[in-house]
């Protein structure tokens, strides 16, 4: 990562501006936002921000809001997104998953030509199986309206 030192000659170099101060640096979008007050050939005052990558490979500094801001809109690789784990052991995928799989059991006993042999307790958890799924979506879409 730059330093302060770095940064501040970057930004004198690139915008031909004066450095008054370094306001702070605050974690975002997996790296650090650091915010400068400069000073314009012609005096006035303007705010910089420099964003660069915890591993100081990427660096880019805006000198308005609307570059920042466009910026945050098209940086969706960097938001925190829950792993490929996380979405497969959340209640609803493993509901799913039993679900299918029982489904898939007494559709083969069906075309097998066993349907008088499906096992009660397993018609009785795909049931439940199936009316929790269905009673939490009604919850959530009740939640929701």
């Amino acid at each position: 990562m730059k330093t302060v030192d770095e940064m501040r000659d970057l930004i004198t170099q690139k915008h031909d501006v004066k450095v008054k101060r370094h306001t702070g640096t605050m974690p975002f979008l997996r790296g650090t936002l650091d915010t400068w007050i400069v000073e314009k050939p012609d005096g006035a005052e303007w705010k910089i921000w420099v964003w660069q990558d915890s591993l100081g490979l990427k660096y880019r500094d805006f000198d308005t809001t609307d570059s920042l801001i466009s910026f945050i809109s098209m940086s969706k690789n960097f938001i925190d997104r829950p792993s490929t784990i996380d979405k497969l052991t959340t209640v609803n995928f493993v509901s799913a998953f039993i679900a299918l799989v029982l489904i898939l059991c007494i559709a083969l006993l069906i075309v097998r030509g066993d349907a008088d042999k499906i096992p009660p307790i397993l018609g009785n958890a795909l049931t439940v199986i199936l009316g929790f799924y269905f009673g939490k979506a009604a919850g959530e879409r009740r939640i929701n309206a």
